[in-house]
Protein backbone atom coordinates (compact mmCIF):
# COMPACT_ATOMS: atom_id res chain seq x y z
CA UNK A 1 0.00 0.00 0.00
CA UNK A 2 2.85 2.46 1.01
CA UNK A 3 4.23 1.71 -2.46
CA UNK A 4 1.81 2.36 -4.67
CA UNK A 5 0.72 6.10 -2.97
CA UNK A 6 4.09 6.77 -3.12
CA UNK A 7 3.99 5.75 -6.60
CA UNK A 8 1.52 8.27 -7.14
CA UNK A 9 3.17 11.06 -5.63
CA UNK A 10 0.47 11.20 -2.54
CA UNK A 11 2.80 10.84 0.17
CA UNK A 12 6.83 9.62 0.62
CA UNK A 13 8.23 8.12 3.51
CA UNK A 14 11.63 7.90 5.16
CA UNK A 15 13.32 5.40 7.63
CA UNK A 16 14.52 6.86 11.04
CA UNK A 17 16.44 4.87 13.16
CA UNK A 18 15.25 3.83 16.34
CA UNK A 19 17.53 2.99 19.48
CA UNK A 20 15.43 -0.36 20.16
CA UNK A 21 15.21 -1.80 17.37
CA UNK A 22 12.02 -3.96 15.94
CA UNK A 23 10.69 -7.02 14.51
CA UNK A 24 8.30 -5.13 12.68
CA UNK A 25 7.89 -6.82 9.12
CA UNK A 26 8.20 -4.72 6.03
CA UNK A 27 11.02 -2.24 7.15
CA UNK A 28 14.41 -3.25 8.78
CA UNK A 29 15.25 -3.80 12.69
CA UNK A 30 16.12 -0.81 14.52
CA UNK A 31 14.17 1.98 11.86
CA UNK A 32 10.84 4.13 11.91
CA UNK A 33 8.75 4.64 9.40
CA UNK A 34 7.58 8.31 8.80
CA UNK A 35 5.25 9.05 6.50
CA UNK A 36 5.37 12.61 4.70
CA UNK A 37 2.89 14.84 2.45
CA UNK A 38 4.48 15.27 -1.23
CA UNK A 39 7.37 17.80 -1.86
CA UNK A 40 6.88 17.16 -5.74
CA UNK A 41 3.91 19.50 -6.31
CA UNK A 42 4.35 22.85 -7.91
CA UNK A 43 3.68 25.66 -5.00
CA UNK A 44 0.57 26.79 -6.76
CA UNK A 45 -1.00 23.20 -6.68
CA UNK A 46 -0.31 23.29 -3.07
CA UNK A 47 -1.54 26.58 -2.58
CA UNK A 48 -4.58 25.54 -4.21
CA UNK A 49 -5.14 22.52 -2.42
CA UNK A 50 -4.88 24.88 1.25
CA UNK A 51 -7.67 26.76 -0.31
CA UNK A 52 -5.60 29.82 -1.21
CA UNK A 53 -5.99 32.00 -4.57
CA UNK A 54 -2.89 30.64 -7.01
CA UNK A 55 -0.21 32.57 -7.61
CA UNK A 56 -0.33 35.81 -9.96
CA UNK A 57 -3.97 35.80 -9.09
CA UNK A 58 -5.42 38.14 -6.75
CA UNK A 59 -8.36 38.50 -5.01
CA UNK A 60 -10.48 40.56 -7.93
CA UNK A 61 -11.37 36.83 -8.97
CA UNK A 62 -10.58 35.00 -6.12
CA UNK A 63 -12.08 35.43 -2.48
CA UNK A 64 -10.21 33.61 -0.05
CA UNK A 65 -12.31 30.57 1.55
CA UNK A 66 -16.04 30.78 1.70
CA UNK A 67 -17.98 29.73 4.62
CA UNK A 68 -17.93 25.86 3.69
CA UNK A 69 -13.92 25.84 3.28
CA UNK A 70 -14.14 26.48 -0.46
CA UNK A 71 -12.88 29.16 -2.85
CA UNK A 72 -15.57 31.92 -3.62
CA UNK A 73 -14.89 33.02 -7.23
CA UNK A 74 -16.04 36.27 -7.30
CA UNK A 75 -16.27 36.98 -11.23
CA UNK A 76 -17.15 40.70 -12.80
CA UNK A 77 -20.23 41.89 -13.67
CA UNK A 78 -19.79 42.01 -17.76
CA UNK A 79 -22.27 44.10 -19.82
CA UNK A 80 -24.83 44.89 -17.16
CA UNK A 81 -27.98 46.59 -18.47
CA UNK A 82 -27.83 50.05 -17.98
CA UNK A 83 -31.40 51.81 -16.72
CA UNK A 84 -32.55 53.92 -19.82
CA UNK A 85 -33.62 57.27 -18.79
CA UNK A 86 -37.39 58.87 -19.10
CA UNK A 87 -37.67 61.65 -21.47
CA UNK A 88 -39.75 64.84 -22.09
CA UNK A 89 -42.34 65.17 -24.88
CA UNK A 90 -43.74 67.97 -26.65
CA UNK A 91 -46.94 67.45 -27.93
CA UNK A 92 -47.97 69.94 -30.42
CA UNK A 93 -52.11 70.51 -29.85
CA UNK A 94 -54.03 72.79 -31.74
CA UNK A 95 -57.17 72.95 -29.16
CA UNK A 96 -56.79 73.80 -25.90
CA UNK A 97 -59.14 71.47 -22.49
CA UNK A 98 -57.91 68.24 -24.01
CA UNK A 99 -57.20 65.67 -21.17
CA UNK A 100 -54.00 63.53 -21.78
CA UNK A 101 -53.96 59.97 -21.06
CA UNK A 102 -50.55 58.12 -21.95
CA UNK A 103 -50.76 54.00 -22.21
CA UNK A 104 -54.54 54.42 -20.91
CA UNK A 105 -53.06 56.49 -17.38
CA UNK A 106 -54.67 60.25 -17.36
CA UNK A 107 -51.88 62.83 -16.72
CA UNK A 108 -54.35 65.82 -16.72
CA UNK A 109 -55.22 69.02 -18.86
CA UNK A 110 -52.37 69.85 -21.98
CA UNK A 111 -51.31 72.99 -20.86
CA UNK A 112 -48.71 72.75 -23.41
CA UNK A 113 -45.83 71.93 -21.30
CA UNK A 114 -43.84 69.19 -22.38
CA UNK A 115 -45.02 65.67 -20.34
CA UNK A 116 -42.30 63.07 -19.19
CA UNK A 117 -43.04 59.78 -20.28
CA UNK A 118 -40.75 56.42 -19.82
CA UNK A 119 -38.31 54.96 -21.89
CA UNK A 120 -39.35 53.30 -25.19
CA UNK A 121 -42.76 53.84 -27.49
CA UNK A 122 -46.20 54.66 -26.27
CA UNK A 123 -49.69 55.50 -27.10
CA UNK A 124 -51.42 58.71 -26.54
CA UNK A 125 -54.92 59.55 -26.06
CA UNK A 126 -56.09 63.17 -26.51
CA UNK A 127 -59.74 63.44 -25.75
CA UNK A 128 -61.97 67.04 -25.48
CA UNK A 129 -65.22 67.46 -25.27
CA UNK A 130 -65.72 70.00 -28.31
CA UNK A 131 -63.51 67.16 -30.35
CA UNK A 132 -63.46 63.58 -31.50
CA UNK A 133 -60.69 62.07 -29.47
CA UNK A 134 -57.26 60.79 -31.44
CA UNK A 135 -55.41 58.69 -30.53
CA UNK A 136 -51.20 59.36 -31.53
CA UNK A 137 -48.21 56.61 -31.54
CA UNK A 138 -45.17 58.11 -29.78
CA UNK A 139 -41.40 56.27 -31.70
CA UNK A 140 -39.12 55.27 -28.69
CA UNK A 141 -36.60 58.16 -29.36
CA UNK A 142 -39.11 61.10 -30.32
CA UNK A 143 -39.62 63.90 -27.85
CA UNK A 144 -41.94 66.39 -30.08
CA UNK A 145 -44.68 65.81 -32.02
CA UNK A 146 -46.52 67.55 -35.54
CA UNK A 147 -48.89 69.70 -34.88
CA UNK A 148 -51.77 67.52 -33.86
CA UNK A 149 -55.33 69.53 -34.75
CA UNK A 150 -58.55 66.75 -33.09
CA UNK A 151 -61.94 66.64 -35.67
CA UNK A 152 -64.01 69.06 -34.48
CA UNK A 153 -67.59 67.54 -33.52
CA UNK A 154 -70.51 69.20 -34.47
CA UNK A 155 -72.59 71.82 -32.87
CA UNK A 156 -76.26 71.84 -31.62
CA UNK A 157 -77.97 74.65 -31.80
CA UNK A 158 -81.73 75.30 -30.74
CA UNK A 159 -83.38 78.61 -32.00
CA UNK A 160 -86.35 79.34 -29.73
CA UNK A 161 -88.40 81.75 -31.38
CA UNK A 162 -91.61 83.82 -30.83
CA UNK A 163 -94.32 82.27 -31.75
CA UNK A 164 -93.24 79.27 -31.47
CA UNK A 165 -92.50 76.65 -34.27
CA UNK A 166 -91.19 79.80 -36.98
CA UNK A 167 -89.81 78.65 -40.09
CA UNK A 168 -85.79 79.30 -40.34
CA UNK A 169 -83.65 79.62 -42.68
CA UNK A 170 -79.97 79.06 -41.72
CA UNK A 171 -76.12 79.62 -42.57
CA UNK A 172 -72.71 79.84 -40.76
CA UNK A 173 -69.43 81.60 -41.44
CA UNK A 174 -67.60 78.70 -43.00
CA UNK A 175 -70.57 77.60 -45.33
CA UNK A 176 -73.13 80.34 -46.94
CA UNK A 177 -75.49 77.91 -48.48
CA UNK A 178 -78.78 78.44 -46.06
CA UNK A 179 -80.53 75.56 -44.28
CA UNK A 180 -84.32 75.16 -43.43
CA UNK A 181 -85.02 74.69 -39.58
CA UNK A 182 -87.45 75.37 -37.68
CA UNK A 183 -87.89 76.94 -33.97
CA UNK A 184 -87.38 74.83 -31.25
CA UNK A 185 -86.43 72.18 -33.46
CA UNK A 186 -82.42 71.13 -33.18
CA UNK A 187 -79.95 72.68 -35.78
CA UNK A 188 -76.53 70.69 -36.53
CA UNK A 189 -74.09 73.01 -37.19
CA UNK A 190 -71.14 71.32 -38.83
CA UNK A 191 -67.32 72.35 -38.24
CA UNK A 192 -65.08 71.70 -40.92
CA UNK A 193 -61.40 70.54 -40.19
CA UNK A 194 -60.36 73.82 -41.11
CA UNK A 195 -62.23 76.09 -38.39
CA UNK A 196 -59.74 77.48 -35.82
CA UNK A 197 -62.11 78.01 -32.99
CA UNK A 198 -64.16 75.70 -30.55
CA UNK A 199 -67.39 78.17 -31.73
CA UNK A 200 -69.28 79.70 -34.93
CA UNK A 201 -71.46 82.05 -35.98
CA UNK A 202 -74.53 81.16 -37.27
CA UNK A 203 -77.05 83.66 -39.06
CA UNK A 204 -80.41 82.89 -38.77
CA UNK A 205 -83.68 84.04 -40.53
CA UNK A 206 -86.72 83.39 -38.82
CA UNK A 207 -90.58 84.16 -40.36
CA UNK A 208 -94.35 83.53 -39.38
CA UNK A 209 -97.79 84.25 -40.46
CA UNK A 210 -98.63 87.26 -39.24
CA UNK A 211 -95.29 88.55 -37.89
CA UNK A 212 -92.42 90.51 -39.44
CA UNK A 213 -89.30 88.14 -40.38
CA UNK A 214 -86.81 88.50 -37.98
CA UNK A 215 -82.85 88.22 -37.82
CA UNK A 216 -80.30 87.25 -35.28
CA UNK A 217 -76.57 85.57 -35.42
CA UNK A 218 -76.53 82.86 -33.19
CA UNK A 219 -73.36 81.14 -31.18
CA UNK A 220 -72.81 77.24 -31.89
CA UNK A 221 -70.64 75.91 -29.75
CA UNK A 222 -68.35 72.54 -31.04
CA UNK A 223 -69.93 69.38 -29.16
CA UNK A 224 -72.55 71.11 -26.99
CA UNK A 225 -75.65 72.34 -27.46
CA UNK A 226 -76.45 75.85 -27.44
CA UNK A 227 -79.80 77.57 -27.15
CA UNK A 228 -80.61 81.03 -28.92
CA UNK A 229 -84.05 83.08 -28.64
CA UNK A 230 -85.84 85.13 -31.30
CA UNK A 231 -88.74 87.12 -31.47
CA UNK A 232 -90.74 88.27 -34.24
CA UNK A 233 -92.85 91.46 -33.63
CA UNK A 234 -96.77 90.96 -34.53
CA UNK A 235 -97.65 92.75 -38.22
CA UNK A 236 -100.45 95.50 -37.01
Amino acid sequence: GLTALTALGMIGFRLLAHPGGSPDAGRPPGALVEVTPPTTSSPGTQAARAGAAPSGLGAARFGGLGPHGRNDVRRPLLNRPVPLASRKVTLNVFQKNVDIFVDGVPRGTYDGSAIEVGPGPHQILLRSPSCSERLVDIGPDQVSTPQIKLPWKNGRLIVETTPEDAELSWSTERNAERNPGQGGQELRVRFPPEHDRADMNVAIDASASGFRSAHKVCVARAGAETHCHLDLDRVN
